[in-house]
């Protein structure tokens, strides 16, 4: 489908946004994005399995400068279908949305105007959008401590939150078919950007509201796939023997004793502290031993179907919720 309306205003910022089956699943994100300050500078690629199937609402996206329908057939992995809308984008400047986070509406505005001023790569803050259960708040930390809203500063960085940040385009095709594979685990991505003598950029006064996993058995099974997707992937990066592989699954169980007096830190900088603890303790801990659980296995035996699993947990969001959280996310 091509892009309808035909853009009066040339677009700055293409929002990549994935759907598995139809529109419904990214409604809610779709309407903050409607509601962006630089809607008409925004073009909008809605990628999805199979377009017969989406049940799109044409004139909820009116308000775009222009918007697409990238159809993909079967949803494997997310890296895969966003590096082929990245290739189809029309902005200079790409960025990731998600049908689980939920952007401010000067979110796009800011992308724009911060890569006018030369940065790369540019990262909202991240706030937690389902604060209700300590299993939410231990998952938000541990994915976004380093960026959680309200406890960060704007300026300059080495790293910004994955999947929710902004990339410019012609640097992103610069890596040709090796960009899916960079885009399974942003932070190698992101270091190889800076290798290059590029900027990045937190700018922290704008914010996007991340709904976390809640279900119990989902969220460590999260944990387990995206600790084998990173330590697969770091060890091929890094073109590591075979001994030193073997070194680093020896070594996994001291993981969360490294990691857990880093997250204890952005605790103790958070306003609610004295609430969050002691009661994130113990899903914090459970998800840190399944995370070093899954490095061992990905420096030992590779990926394994990790990175599908792991794709597969980061779409339909409100799937992967405890039943509290779903009723309130299925209620708008």
């Amino acid at each position: 489908m091509d892009a309808a309306p035909i853009p009066t205003k040339p677009v700055a910022l293409s929002v990549i946004l994935v759907t598995p089956d139809n529109y419904a699943t990214i409604r809610k994100t779709v309407g903050y994005l409607r509601k962006q300050t630089a809607a008409d500078h925004i073009e909008l690629l809605i990628v999805a399995a199979h377009q017969d199937a989406l049940e799109l609402n044409e004139e909820e996206l009116a308000v775009f400068g222009a918007w697409r329908v990238i159809e993909v057939g079967e949803i494997r992995t997310l890296a895969f279908v966003k590096a082929v809308a990245i290739r189809q984008a029309r902005a200079p400047v790409v960025v990731q949305a998600e049908d689980h986070s939920y952007p401010e509406p000067n979110w796009a505005e800011v992308l724009i105007s911060t890569h006018a001023k030369g940065y790369a790569v540019v990262g909202p803050a991240i706030k937690n959008a389902n604060p209700r259960t300590s299993l939410s708040w231990a998952n938000y930390l541990m994915h976004f401590g380093a960026w959680a809203g309200g406890m960060v500063e704007a300026g300059e960085v080495e790293q910004v939150a994955w999947h929710n940040c902004s990339y410019r385009r012609d640097i992103l095709l610069e890596y040709g078919d090796e960009l899916p594979r960079l885009l399974s685990v942003e932070s190698t991505l992101q270091e190889d950007i800076r290798r290059r003598g590029h900027r990045i950029f937190l700018a922290a006064d704008i914010a996007t509201s991340h709904v976390n996993i809640t279900d119990p058995r989902t969220a460590m099974r999260h944990h387990f796939c995206g600790g084998r997707l990173f330590a697969a992937r770091r060890a091929d990066e890094g073109k590591w023997s075979t001994g030193k592989r073997f070194v680093y699954f020896g070594g996994a169980p001291l993981i969360p004793f490294v990691r857990l007096p880093r997250l204890l830190n952005h605790i103790s900088r958070h306003e609610l502290r004295n609430k969050l603890l002691p009661g994130v303790l113990f899903p914090m801990s459970a998800a840190l031993v399944c995370h070093a659980a899954g490095e061992a296995i990905g420096y030992a035996f590779g990926m394994g179907n990790a990175e599908e699993q792991y794709s597969f947990f980061e779409m339909r969001r409100v799937d992967h919720l405890c039943a509290k959280d779903r009723e309130v996310e299925l209620a708008g």
